[in-house]
């Protein structure tokens, strides 16, 4: 691989910006996690003048990553191709995007393509399914010694959560496999929603519990913590309590009710799809 050349137009390709500098960098350009955010990173410090023009970078304060597994096929959707014996019975649309045709199965997406950036160049030398989620899930060649965290605990990490009180990143869908927040703290890891429909489960406190007995179950539990903690000092028994923090703030938080799909609009839900 030829090295970068000192004009490129991508900063990380400069040699003064650091490693984080770019991690921080991709999570606010790709990941779109950059307005509303907890500044615990300055891009342009960091960069200097490699910084692009002000407006290039993502404006999105929040993401919804799909990954169709063992989904769509490309050839019928983002990636027609012209030649008869490979494109099979789909017809290609020009779309609003000058050059780029997708699939005619995607009319209303045509309209809209010249909001979307399509990646047709991905390639991994990773044979096995197992291996390539892996690789999609979190930019790393899967091994048996380590596990990495996933796009949204690197986005999380880098950018901090927009509500202090809700999860700044939330897993839908039940796959065991998923990386979650990999070598990280427990902070980083995605909530789980298996069912979005049924909201976040097991979120309020049981009736056969009332508040003051759960006042003192609570502060039963941090009487023994603190003293575990001050024997055993490390970052992941620290994590198992901040865990527990986080949960009893996640309950008595007004903004529990965002993970209520029933008190949205019809207009709203019908333009996320049936």
């Amino acid at each position: 691989m030829n090295e970068p050349s000192s004009k490129s137009l991508f900063p990380w390709h400069q040699p003064a910006c650091p490693r984080r500098a770019f991690a921080g960098y991709l999570a606010k350009t790709l990941l779109g996690v950059g307005v509303g955010m907890t500044g615990r990173l300055s891009i342009p410090d960091a960069l200097g003048a490699t910084v692009p023009p002000k407006g290039s970078r993502g404006r999105a304060s929040k993401v919804i990553y799909l990954y169709m597994n063992g989904g769509m096929s490309h050839l019928d959707t983002l990636d027609p191709k012209n030649d008869d014996t490979v494109r099979g019975p789909v017809e290609s649309l020009k779309s609003s995007r000058c050059a780029t045709r997708i699939s005619s199965y995607l009319p209303k997406m045509a309209q809209c393509m010249h909001h979307a950036a399509v990646i047709r160049s991905m390639h991994s030398n990773q044979g096995a399914h197992e291996r390539g989620r892996y690789f999609v899930w979190t930019g790393y060649t899967q091994r048996g010694t380590i596990r990495h965290p996933s796009m949204g605990s690197w986005a999380v990490r880098l950018g901090g959560a927009i509500n202090p009180h809700l999860p700044g990143y939330i897993k839908i869908g039940g796959d065991s496999r998923h990386p979650g927040g990999g070598f990280m703290e427990a902070e980083y890891a995605p909530l789980p929603i298996r069912n979005p429909d049924r909201g976040l489960q097991n979120s309020q406190r049981s009736s056969g519990v009332p508040e003051e007995m759960l006042q003192q179950r609570l502060a039963l539990t941090g009487k023994f913590n603190r003293a575990f903690e001050q024997r055993f000092n490390q970052k992941q028994v620290r994590a198992y309590g901040g865990a527990y923090e986080d949960a009893i703030k996640l309950m008595k938080s007004q903004d529990l009710a965002a993970f209520d799909l029933s008190l949205e609009s019809n207009a709203m839900r019908m333009a996320y799809g049936e």
